[in-house]
């Protein structure tokens, strides 16, 4: 078979085990790369898995299989006019489509083959991961439909993956991409683990476990895991932004971001590894300065202050509407508003992460959105870090609010009108950190390798000059789009290990909770 098939089509796949028809379907037909990728599969499936089913079935299957393939060909073969006025095709290919879903959801566990990248591998490390052999003999070794085994024969390009619609658990393995080769378990109960493998005979061994064991197959992959003691410890750090909380308005998006949060650390302590936990936020914590929208902030804040490991210190900086008009941070009683406001620089050290925080206040000039940090607080932040010992053992990062770089629009943000009067080659010089040339210049100098900020309520990542420049979007969704369904909050999760740090970015759909789209990438510090 000379066809391949990506993680993509893999997390298409596992959606419809799920019974997640309709987003498959808009998938699968979505370009005709798309159709030949999960046409792969069922060829795939024909010739190996299918093996696994009982033979009373084995016929039947393979007619659905048969069936799915012609008539999602001939909906993808269509002029697009016509096919908008052919409902028979797509309801056709919609039916077998929900028929193969019954299928695939028959088997007890289904797996999914996760290889190294491409950057990450050679040649032979972990070829068995994509190899036609191992499927059968896995196969061969575990019929009667217990194990659905999902193995993609594209690996990445790189370290890194966008995932639309992505399937419940593949976060976990996503968040997890520096532990590949793996494999993630899952069945209809909601049930994962994600276990993380380092020859061919240890996935052998897993899938044996996951298998041969009926009732507590979860807890055996479990404990052989916990056996293994391969966990390296993590510095976990969600990074949130741009709140623009309002004492009017109706709390529903920071409900469900402390929904999203809570499903996180409740995933990252139940795995088999210790780590530390801690909050990022890059301004605009309120819409405006006012006793009132600063008090509904700080309840938001009383909520992190619970997780977060190190309470001695805040990883916050200002936004241009956490100031006034002429940017200056306005007097509150509330004391913790005030200390993520005030007296910047501030250096912050995880001793136990080997991490410097270069936290900076970029509304240091009365422009309109672009922001400025200004020499003085690089000749302050040049001050203290010349009085830490040994800074060259330490890994910088430096944090603020307002974009180094341009940011396009996403095509689904709809235009203010004052943006549709501004050409956004205009816009993007702008809306972005006026003396950010000398502020990359200086990180440069200082060997920062990572920057986090936030402003334009975009999830964004770029690099220049070596140095990695993550941006958060809105996390509580004040993303405006065309359509009610296109609003969505966004939020990303760094994970930092001795070697690697891996960053997680989820932009979750606010009316539409079953949506989310991952961009998942690795890089070294």
């Amino acid at each position: 078979m000379n066809c391949e098939f990506s993680l993509s089509t893999a997390n298409t796949i596992a959606n419809l085990t799920l019974g997640n028809i309709s987003s498959c379907f808009d998938d699968i037909t979505s370009s005709s790369e798309r159709l030949s990728e999960f046409r792969c599969f069922l060829n795939m499936f024909e010739t190996s898995l299918i093996s696994s089913i009982c033979d009373a079935r084995k016929d039947s299957v393979k007619l659905t299989s048969n069936k799915l393939k012609q008539t999602l060909a001939f909906h993808v073969a269509k002029d697009i006019a016509m096919k908008s006025n052919d409902d028979d095709c797509e309801k056709t290919s919609i039916s077998y489509l929900v028929d193969f879903s019954h299928i695939i959801n028959n088997f007890r566990i289904k797996s999914l083959l996760l290889p190294k990248s491409l950057k990450n591998t050679s040649d032979t490390e972990d070829s068995f991961m994509t190899c036609s052999k191992t499927l059968q003999k896995l196969i061969h070794g575990f019929p009667n439909e217990h194990c659905l085994i999902i193995q993609p024969t594209k690996r990445l390009e790189k370290n890194s993956l966008v995932v639309y619609d992505a399937f419940p658990y593949l976060d976990v393995a996503l968040r997890h991409i520096d532990m590949w080769s793996a494999v993630l378990f899952w069945d209809n109960n909601s049930n994962f683990v994600f276990v993380p493998i380092e020859s061919e005979c240890e996935l052998y061994e897993v899938y044996t476990l996951a298998c041969k064991t009926s009732d507590n197959s979860f807890e055996k992959l479990k404990e052989w895991i916990k056996s293994r003691n391969n966990w390296m410890f993590s510095h976990y750090y969600f990074h949130l932004s741009d709140f623009h909380l309002e004492a009017q308005s109706i709390p529903l998006a920071e409900h469900i971001l402390r929904t999203l949060i809570n499903k996180q650390i409740e995933c990252i302590s139940n795995e088999n590894n210790d780590f530390t936990l801690d909050f990022v936020m890059t301004g605009d914590a309120v819409q405006v300065p006012s006793i009132q929208d600063v008090s509904v902030f700080s309840n938001f804040s009383e909520y992190m202050s619970e997780y977060i490991s190190n309470k001695s210190y805040r990883l916050a900086v200002p936004g241009n509407h956490d100031a006034n008009f002429t940017r200056v941070i306005l007097e509150h009683q509330d004391y913790l508003f005030k200390s993520w406001c005030e007296d910047f620089p501030k250096i912050v050290i995880n001793e136990h992460a080997k991490l410097v925080f270069l936290l900076f206040n970029s509304n240091t000039n009365n422009n309109f959105k672009d922001g400025e940090i200004g020499t003085q607080q690089l000749i302050a932040m040049d001050n203290k870090l010349s009085s830490i010992n040994g800074i060259e053992g330490y890994k910088m990062v430096a944090i603020l609010h307002h974009n180094i770089k341009a940011i396009p629009n996403p095509s689904q943000q709809e235009s203010k009108w004052h943006k549709k009067l501004i050409p956004l080659d205009v816009r993007n010089v702008v809306y972005k950190l006026r003396d950010s040339k000398v502020f990359i210049e200086w990180l440069y100098e200082k060997k920062v390798k990572l920057i986090l900020h936030g402003h334009r309520h975009v999830p964004f990542i770029d690099e220049s000059d070596g140095i990695m420049i993550i941006a958060c979007g809105s996390s509580t969704g004040k993303v405006t789009g065309i359509e009610p369904i296109d609003t969505y909050l966004s939020y990303n999760l760094l994970k930092f290990t001795e070697h690697s740090v891996v960053c997680t970015m989820y932009a979750h759909g606010l009316f539409d909770d079953k949506t989310i789209d991952i961009y998942a990438c690795m890089f070294d510090l």
